[in-house]
């Protein structure tokens, strides 16, 4: 198992809809690939942790960099564990502060 965990910041426009699409779009495809984690959004920043197999994970962190909804994109930790913090599969997201339109 590895861990990834990366901050990102909003771009201007993104709305409280996008927000919810990223998610949905997340919980799909990391279902299907076995990859459970966090999304937490406070002040148009975000903070993603994201676990799974390392080469899954480093893919979908590239994906991740390509995505135009979000900025200033900065790999906080990438590490080796023994064992998932978020052992369900899908994304959890953390409150959305009432900045959002």
């Amino acid at each position: 198992m590895y861990e990834l965990t990366y901050e990102s910041e909003a771009i201007e426009g993104v709305t409280s809809h996008d927000v919810i699409l990223i998610l949905e779009e997340s919980r799909i495809f990391n279902n299907k690939k076995d990859i459970p984690g966090c999304l937490v959004l406070h002040n148009r920043k975000f903070i993603q942790i994201i676990e799974g197999k390392r080469g899954t994970i480093q893919e979908l962190y590239k994906k991740i960099k390509s995505d135009r909804r979000h900025t200033r994109i900065r790999l906080i930790s990438e590490d080796p564990i023994l064992k998932r913090t978020f052992p369900k599969r899908g994304m959890a997201l953390g409150p959305i502060d009432n900045k959002w339109q």
